[in-house]
């Protein structure tokens, strides 16, 4: 007993079992296979730093039909934490675009077209401005005189610190878009947020 296995590119594997019995003899052996489809894959980083951004909604897009403006997305899907994604199952055909967003990050769009054969593998990357801000201000104590020391925080963002100057000023850059909660601690002061 053999089994007769094919790979085709742009089609699923496909194999059947065949049973020789006798010296010399010729078995026709026919295999149905389905066609496969696109895959288009990547990762999503700052262009800042080379940072992975996790939660960023990718659209694999084709051109709006007959009176409509919009793209049509045709499979979409969000890159997990270390910033990759895949977007699977996509139908052959000429896509005009693949759309990455999210709040607080620039509009990323690899425009097309984009062609999608049976089994196409596509690797596509996108390096995306991350929008930040900056955080500053002065510490001061009861009697109106700056703190100097003061150990800044953010317990939303465990890798923000910061201390203030002689002058009780604090300047923070770089950070995301959002609302935080800052702690200000300082020995002999009870900690403020």
């Amino acid at each position: 007993r053999y089994a007769v296995w094919a790979k085709t590119p742009g089609y699923y594997d496909a194999y059947k079992a065949a049973r020789i019995s006798a010296a010399g003899q010729t078995k026709q052996v026919t295999l149905l296979t389905k066609v496969a489809k696109g895959i288009i894959h990547g990762k999503a980083i700052s262009k800042a730093d080379d940072s992975p951004i996790g939660g960023v909604k990718v659209e694999l897009q084709k051109a709006p039909g007959m009176g409509k403006t919009d793209p049509v997305t045709a499979v979409w899907t969000t890159t997990s934490p270390d910033g990759t994604y895949t977007l699977f199952g996509i139908d052959k055909g000429s896509y005009s675009r693949v759309r990455f967003s999210k709040s607080g990050i620039s509009e990323y769009l690899a425009a097309g077209p984009i062609a999608i054969d049976n089994g196409t593998v596509m690797e596509l990357n996108a390096s995306i401005d991350v929008y930040t801000g900056s955080i500053k201000g002065t510490v001061k104590d009861q009697s109106n005189q700056p703190l100097a020391g003061v150990i800044i925080t953010c317990p939303a963002l465990p890798d923000l610190m910061a201390s203030t100057f002689v002058d009780g000023t604090y300047f923070i850059p770089n950070v995301p878009l959002g609302k935080y909660y800052l702690t200000f601690a300082q020995p002999g002061f009870v900690d403020f947020s």
